[in-house]
């Protein structure tokens, strides 16, 4: 009979990572089994996954400089793009059989994308868990994954591969946070271990995407303010933001560089480019959004009706679950009425208050804290629809059934229609990004335009002489040149802030970008000499990778003296 209650016991513990799995296949298996499709960002995804895993495999841990892109001209977009959501699927490559698909790099971010759902939903009911019981937060979890700004628009449409990971993220910082908020707290989860927790949860999420960690650590911060009693509510923030501090310095390796170039590849800049990514052009509900029929006017549409069937669910869930804890439903109403308040044309005057939201560049993100909201007051509704079911709050239940069976059949139709990425569509590696930081004569910034440019010799120009090549790798170019007089030798790298050549002997030597091509002009001295052309690592590069090299120690350190407390605490008790 023990033997029978104890596999009845590990078959509940295991039933909701069996749910999730299951509806994480049903609901991915496009990208699970195909890999990626054609969506927004599809083809910009690939062409830097590309990039990121064949020099990754080179031996490069942290590529920045991707070489391939712009047709083998190189691009420095890595320099400020978040590496976690290109470097996960990497790791993929030694698991894959060799011919596991035409296009493995399809397959590898397609799979990645499917584990990032499937790790949503398990980040989430672990979460839900503080806040409902285990069916409840079961629900809430499943409920969160099929929610259509996450399914439909974020992996569907958009092909959002590193927003997909912070549905993943995102959670884990709540369940850290929720855990070190409380007073009385089980033995195995210490309030040290909730610190490094959150840290560490924290810190991958900066790693993932920094935007939506602008628009997510003041819901993060006021829940470490509004969760404990009054009392406790000073201490508790300040320990909360000591560990969100080590957060941010676990992830300086990616932010401090991405500070210091941001001058060069800033959404600013992108806007000035197209205006069509200005944030003022991209809220929600508005009106060109209702009476144009263009494709982008309708995903605006999409993302607006969207918004206001979660606002509404998270409204009917909050007259259900406000019995159970007023204080903590009242909150994540609050957060889910300002997320979309921030998405409306009404919050204009605070975009243009708080100009650092600029670089969240389309309000309608905000959807991600608006989910997360309305997923925390779902869980708690279900608990309170599971005590009583009389009267009103059968209708508030009808009413959020009736919203997520309409989410279903969205996403169903999502799945269905997903279109496959076709073997024979080649990657051309051009960065979207190019007219924002390259120098080069717009007639160039075309596909045609790069081939001709990558079809010149490796070093060229109007020189007399010889050139033979030593290395030629991403950031780090060698050659020896043999020219009569000093002239400027052209190489077939696009110029980016940064680059540095000089001599074997230490000779620094003027660099600049070549007139109407763009490329990299060196002014090389006469007679044989050996040219080193590099991108070096600049101050914030080694100051960012010291700082989170030294942290990682640090963590480390508190973790296994927390380990070791635990087993001397438990050999004193035995």
């Amino acid at each position: 009979m023990e033997t029978l209650f104890s596999i009845q016991g590990g078959l509940r513990r295991w039933m909701p990572i069996a749910g999730i799995l299951a509806v994480s296949i049903v609901s991915g298996y496009p990208f699970l089994f195909g890999g990626m499709h054609i969506g927004h960002d599809s083809v910009e995804h690939l062409q830097r996954y590309s990039c990121v895993v064949e020099q990754f495999w080179r031996g490069e841990i942290y590529p920045r400089w991707l070489a391939r892109m712009n047709s083998g001209l190189g691009s420095p977009i890595m320099f400020v793009y978040a590496p976690l959501p290109y470097l996960v699927p990497t790791l993929l490559r030694p698991l894959l059989p060799l011919g596991a698909a035409h296009n493995r790099e399809s397959l590898e971010l397609g799979i990645s994308l499917w584990f990032a759902l499937l790790l949503s939903g398990l980040t989430a009911f672990l979460w839900l868990r503080t806040l409902a019981a285990g069916t409840s937060a079961l629900i809430a979890a499943i409920v969160y994954m099929l929610m259509p700004y996450h399914l439909s628009i974020d992996l569907y449409a958009r092909d959002a591969v590193a927003e997909m990971w912070t549905f993943a993220w995102m959670p884990l910082c709540l369940y850290f946070a929720g855990r070190l908020i409380e007073t009385e707290q089980p033995a195995e989860m210490r309030p040290r271990l909730a610190g490094l927790g959150l840290a560490i949860s924290y810190a991958l999420l900066i790693y993932t995407h920094l935007m939506i960690t602008v628009l997510f650590t003041p819901a993060l911060a006021a829940m470490l303010v509004f969760y404990p009693q009054p009392k406790a509510r000073y201490s508790t923030l300040r320990n909360g933001c000591g560990w969100l501090a080590l957060g941010l310095g676990l992830a300086a390796a990616y932010w401090m560089p991405a500070a210091a170039h941001v001058h060069n590849l800033s959404p600013q800049r992108m806007v000035a480019a197209n205006s069509k990514l200005a944030y003022d052009f991209n809220f929600a509900f508005a009106w060109r959004a209702l009476k144009s029929q263009t494709g982008d006017d309708l995903f605006l549409w999409k993302i607006s009706w969207v918004a206001a069937t979660t606002l509404a669910a998270a409204v009917a869930a909050f007259l259900l679950a406000r019995r159970l804890n007023r204080r903590i439903s009242d909150f994540w109403l609050g957060v889910a009425v300002m997320s979309l308040l921030m998405m409306l044309p009404l919050s204009r005057v605070v975009w243009k208050v708080v100009p650092a939201l600029s670089a969240i560049q389309f309000p309608w993100r905000f959807s991600t804290t608006l989910v997360l909201a309305a997923t925390a007051l779902l869980a708690m509704a279900c608990d309170a629809l599971a005590e009583n079911r009389g009267g009103w709050r059968s209708f508030a239940g009808a009413t959020v059934a009736g919203i997520v069976l309409v989410w279903v059949v969205t996403d169903a139709k999502s799945v269905l229609s997903a279109a496959p990425w076709s073997p024979n569509m080649s990657l051309h590696f051009g960065d979207t990004w190019l007219p924002v930081w390259s120098q080069t004569d717009p007639a160039y910034q075309t596909p045609q335009g790069l081939l001709l440019l990558s079809q010149r010799p490796a070093v060229g120009g109007n020189w007399s002489g010889a050139v033979s090549i030593h290395r030629w790798n991403a950031r780090d170019l060698e050659f020896t040149s043999s020219v009569k007089a000093g002239n400027w030798l052209t190489v077939r790298r696009l110029y980016y802030p940064g680059w540095a050549a000089m001599t074997a002997n230490g000779r620094e030597l003027q660099v600049r970008p070549s007139p109407d091509t763009g490329l990299v002009d060196i002014q090389a001295p006469a007679g044989m000499n050996r040219i080193r052309l590099a991108l070096p690592w600049t101050w914030a590069e080694k100051l960012g990778t010291g700082i989170s090299a030294v942290l990682l120690f640090f963590v480390a350190f508190l973790w296994l003296t927390r380990t070791a407390e635990r087993r001397k605490a438990s050999l004193d008790n035995a």
